[in-house]
């Protein structure tokens, strides 16, 4: 071999070692790439492409992971193995979307890349996941009833946990702790959970609405409180100001006399209007709101004159999407 074929022999090589060393050798050595019925295992950070918002990733451990984060060995990470196709899912493995599922199909092992997912081949909304609110809330009776005394137990059982978070402590009995209103004293600590009793004092007047309580009865299991109400008296509450008409020996019995114009609710305004002998409570809700209800975050859309939905789908439900994927393994589907 002549010294000109030899030197440029050799510099070929050297670019193959350096090249080899910057990718990795399997990157050259391995031609597979992923198609129908691989199994392929990645990792990947996935967000809202219209507002950037992450919102999945398999690095865990890390609560700043943005778009821009690099996948790199800086991270642990939890992979993830996906059946591509539209075949049954490997033991072990998942199932994901359209948009991801076709994105994944050429790659080699150690390629990164983007994947836009337009919405149509996104994640779908479950219908079970939209419930349907009327804006009437709540209608009332102007004249009601309600009961004269109340009585309330005088123990009440915490975490361990949430006893430690509240009063930066570890739980011993006999600890006096502050419970609001009055304070309260450990009785009981288990592994789990801790007793506070509380320790009122007979007389105690409690300032709230639409009238005062105060504390006339005390036994070791109960609290009995009495609702202060006068026969005529006008009070403040919630909707507007009530009149007390009556007072038997375990009822005080009011009329609403007045309204006020709007109220606050989770789902927006309402509005307070006068049916006669009663008066509705009919909602302005705000379009896109997030609430946090009882079962969880949910976003308010399709309002109309009677009704709106509360969309329980997540966020990313509807929307176009980005995955940023690195392809960690590959393994070929048995012909």
């Amino acid at each position: 071999m002549a010294n000109n074929e030899k030197a440029v022999l050799g510099i070929i090589l050297v670019g193959i070692i350096v090249v080899g060393g910057y990718f990795g050798y399997d990157y050259f050595l391995n031609d597979d790439v992923v198609e129908v019925d691989d199994i392929v295992q990645v990792n990947y950070i996935a967000w809202i492409k219209d507002t950037d918002t992450v919102f999945a990733a398999t690095i865990v451990n890390e609560t700043d992971i943005t778009k821009d984060t690099v996948l790199d060995d800086s991270h642990r990470y939890r992979p993830i193995s996906i059946t591509i196709g539209p075949g049954e899912a490997s033991k072990g493995t998942i199932k994901v979307i359209e948009g991801l599922d076709e994105g994944l199909r050429g790659l080699k092992v150690g390629d990164i890349v983007e994947i836009e997912i337009p919405a149509e081949k996104g994640y779908q909304a479950d219908p079970d996941e939209i419930i349907e609110i009327e804006r009437t809330l709540d209608t009332f009776l102007k004249e009601q009833s309600t009961t004269r005394y109340q009585s309330y137990n005088r123990s009440a059982t915490v975490t361990v946990s949430s006893y430690v978070e509240q009063y930066g402590v570890e739980p011993q009995v006999g600890d006096i702790v502050n419970m609001n209103l009055w304070s309260g004293t450990v009785t009981s600590v288990d592994e789990s959970n801790v007793t506070i009793t509380s320790n009122p004092t007979l007389g105690y007047i409690i300032d709230t609405l639409p009238w005062d309580m105060e504390v006339v009865e005390i036994t070791d299991d109960s609290i009995k409180l009495e609702f202060l109400a006068e026969v005529d008296g006008i009070y403040q509450n919630a909707y507007g100001t009530i009149k007390v008409t009556e007072i038997t020996d375990d009822e005080i019995t009011f009329y609403q006399e007045t309204l006020i114009d709007q109220i606050e609710t989770i789902y927006g305004m309402a509005d307070l209007i006068d049916i006669g002998d009663s008066f509705q409570l009919y909602i302005n809700p705000e379009e896109g709101k997030m609430i946090n209800s009882t079962d969880g975050y949910a976003v308010i859309t399709n309002i109309t004159d009677t009704t709106f939905d509360l969309d329980y789908n997540p966020l990313y439900v509807g929307e176009d999407i980005v995955y940023l994927v690195k392809v960690e393994k590959i393994i070929k589907a048995e012909n």
